[in-house]
């Protein structure tokens, strides 16, 4: 976030929510609600900010996969090499040379971040 120019009082604010989190199950035919858990990985679903904050966090990712990877839309005169929907990520490309070149960069980025992607 911060080298996307926000300032470090903003960013701390989401970073102090995100590392004192904590869910609970809740059972609502029984109206029982479970003991709660730290919740220590990853992005909450569906919370306004989460969106946001997938973007920073994937941004440098997309940014490396768009060089020159993906398949041309020739209607259109765009590669397309990913899409991101919620938290997803489809890589998208016309060859298997290329769609290892793009998992390559996944791995590299998995690696450095230590994100876990899934197949």
């Amino acid at each position: 976030m911060l080298t996307k120019g926000v300032s470090l009082t903003f960013a701390k604010v989401p970073m102090y929510w995100y590392s004192h989190l904590s869910s609970a199950l809740f059972w609502n035919y029984m109206y029982v609600l479970g003991k709660s858990f730290a919740a220590v990985r990853g992005v909450t679903q569906g919370r306004v900010l989460s969106l946001l904050l997938f973007s920073f966090y994937t941004d440098d990712l997309i940014t490396e996969l768009n060089s020159g990877l993906g398949v041309y839309i020739a209607a259109y005169f765009v590669v397309v090499c990913s899409m991101l929907i919620s938290d997803d990520i489809i890589l998208l490309s016309g060859s298997c040379t290329c769609i290892q070149q793009m998992v390559n960069i996944c791995v590299a980025y998995d690696l450095h971040w230590d994100v876990s992607f899934n197949p």
